[in-house]
């Protein structure tokens, strides 16, 4: 049986959080004790306490137009009645389609054989155009059922109930969440960009490999491998809420491996294509990324260094995220 005050928590957390920072805690206490004084003048008529809480946040309505009303700032995008549906349908029907729309768009690219580089534009200038155009017919639509459809009709607040209240989330859970999701569409853009690359073609029309053909047969698909195994630890740990000592050992072994399938084809000159280099122009390119080349030394410490950091961060993490730390 959940504690009666578990509404109340998950009201206030509710309504704190669509307020700025600054503002938060004044809320929290303003709300807490004017839900207090309204229990205790149902629970003095006979109420119990938790038909009195459950009355009193009824009473409050919706938590994300409390908050607005704390703000003065009326919830408004043609008029106020049914900006929190709008808001909820954006958030959920704009990222979807302009995620499919964008997958669409990379795979018809992919099809007409194009250049890596044209794929990822495809697939952003997409995604960019669906979302705004998805995100203002629903626009649109909300401001014909402004003018059309009666009060009371498909207004969210009106139906909204406490059961209704999302759990409560610490702050280092919206900052794993946050961190994991922006993570987790990296790691998506990395893993399209690696398996489209496709051959460079000179202006006279050859074709040349931009790496060299016989290492990327291998290396393609080992980088996607750990690309795969990152994504599924991302989403792990975005389901479990917080970075755990196992996930950093899991993403120092990752770390590891990256060092092991890039460094020594880079020390020995083998990732780029000499042919390519030279029809791009770039005349000492088989010298400076070749064995012993400048550039190479340069590309081996940054993979070295950037994988070493990440291992470290996930200890770091895992040290202020654990059970211990949070106590």
């Amino acid at each position: 049986m959940t504690n009666r005050n578990d509404l109340t928590a998950r009201y206030l957390d509710a309504a704190a959080g669509q307020v700025p920072e600054p503002q938060r805690e004044a809320l929290r206490l303003e709300l807490a004790e004017r839900i207090a004084d309204t229990m205790d003048a149902k629970q003095s008529t006979g109420a119990s306490a938790e038909s009195a809480e459950y009355d009193t946040l009824t009473e409050l309505g919706h938590p994300a137009k409390l908050a607005a009303d704390y703000l003065d700032r009326p919830l408004v995008l043609i008029g106020p009645r049914y900006y929190l549906l709008w808001r909820k349908l954006v958030r959920l029907v704009v990222p979807i389609a302009a995620g499919v729309a964008a997958g669409g768009a990379a795979i018809g690219a992919l099809a007409d054989d194009k250049s890596a580089g044209a794929v990822i534009g495809e697939l952003w200038s997409t995604g960019v155009q669906v979302a705004v155009f998805v995100a203002a017919g629903i626009t649109v639509v909300f401001a014909v059922f402004e003018r059309t459809v009666p009060d009371g009709e498909m207004d969210p607040g009106s139906a909204w109930r406490p059961e209704l209240l999302p759990e409560i989330t610490t702050p280092t859970a919206r900052a794993v969440r946050r961190d994991r999701v922006a993570e987790a569409v990296w790691l998506v853009v990395l893993g399209v960009f690696v398996a489209v690359l496709r051959p460079y073609s000179a202006s006279d029309g050859s074709r040349h490999w931009v790496l060299d053909g016989g290492t990327w047969q291998w290396l393609q698909w080992a980088l996607l491998a750990i690309i795969a195994a990152e994504l599924v630890m991302a989403i792990v740990t975005l389901a479990r809420g917080r970075w755990t000592w196992t996930h950093a050992g899991v993403g120092l072994a990752l770390n590891a491996a990256t060092i092991a399938v890039l460094v020594p084809p880079l020390l020995r000159g083998r990732v780029f294509d000499p042919a390519a280099l030279r029809a791009l122009d770039w005349a000492d390119g088989p010298a400076q990324l070749g064995q012993g080349g400048h550039v190479t030394a340069i590309l081996v410490v940054a993979v070295v260094a950037l994988c070493a950091w990440d291992a470290v961060k996930g200890f770091l993490r895992a040290a202020k995220q654990s059970p211990a730390a949070a106590r």
